[in-house]
């Protein structure tokens, strides 16, 4: 019986980028763009480098370049720096971010359940974020428990970011967060996708994201919404059988109260809920 074909080998390993970022390790596909674990040869330090996909739309390499743009147009300790952009050889753009240890919010909700305090700790963090990103007429448009990062305790320099912003010093020791992937972020006052367009995760989609009407930063406290209620609960708000019938209900329904999709857990959550 014959083997499986083997992957081809990922051209990009091991080559120098612009005399600086030698790249070390594939860490993952997206839809817009594939992400490496680099090391900076002067300053023997480690980034993540994300390069878009080879393509011809120019819709797309403008939103790539737009991430890029909006992200590093944001400094604050709970939300991924970008520190460098560039182009390569074969016309691809990419962008450099810090790189980050843990795991995603979404892999933390799957494998244990996470008791009140740490929710607490997690949402005031990706709040204070969130804010930072709306100071700057920035909307996310894709806050997800994937697109929310705990950095591992075991990362000193981000142990020390900790100290630069978080609600509490302390418990950051335990879990620091970092709001990532900007790919459909928008800025207020850009129109590269206005109303008409439904662009999102279906399962945290505001009720204007939905219906593809205009939206400002109230779509990711909607959003933010949802995440509580999941990190609460370990249930989403609404599930579905397509897309389209979770963004209806997200239109159409009420989710269950948390108190009572948990009655386990009814005296961490408050009554109002």
């Amino acid at each position: 019986m014959a083997g499986t074909p083997e992957e081809p080998a990922d051209p990009l390993i091991g080559t120098l980028i612009d005399r600086r970022y030698r790249v070390l390790k594939r860490l993952g596909d997206g839809g817009m763009g594939i992400v490496y674990k680099v090391e900076h040869t002067y300053l023997n330090k480690l980034f993540a480098l994300k390069v878009m996909r080879q393509t011809k739309d120019e819709v797309d390499r403008k939103r790539f370049e737009q991430e890029a743009r909006l992200a590093s147009s944001i400094r604050h300790p709970n939300v991924v720096e970008i520190s460098d952009f560039g182009v390569l050889p074969t016309d691809q753009p990419y962008f450099v971010m810090e790189f980050l240890r843990g795991n995603t919010l979404g892999d933390a909700i799957a494998e244990d359940e996470l008791d009140s305090l740490l929710v607490c700790l997690i949402a005031a963090q990706i709040a204070s974020g969130l804010q930072a990103v709306h100071k700057q007429n920035v909307i996310h448009r894709d806050l997800k428990p994937d697109n929310i990062f705990l950095v591992d305790p075991d990362d000193q320099a981000d142990k020390a970011a900790a100290g630069r912003g978080s609600p509490d010093e302390a418990a950051t020791e335990v879990t620091f967060v970092k709001i990532m992937d900007f790919g459909i972020a928008k800025s207020i006052d850009n129109k590269l996708t206005g109303t008409g367009m439904t662009v999102g995760t279906p399962e945290y989609m505001s009720p204007e994201q939905a219906t593809g009407d205009r939206v400002d930063w109230r779509t990711d406290q909607y959003s933010m919404g949802c995440i509580l209620y999941e990190m609460l609960t370990g249930f989403l708000p609404f599930e579905g059988r397509s897309a389209f019938e979770i963004m209806n209900k997200h239109l159409t329904e009420k989710p269950v109260p948390p108190r009572q999709r948990r009655p386990d857990r009814a005296a961490e959550i408050s009554e109002g809920l």
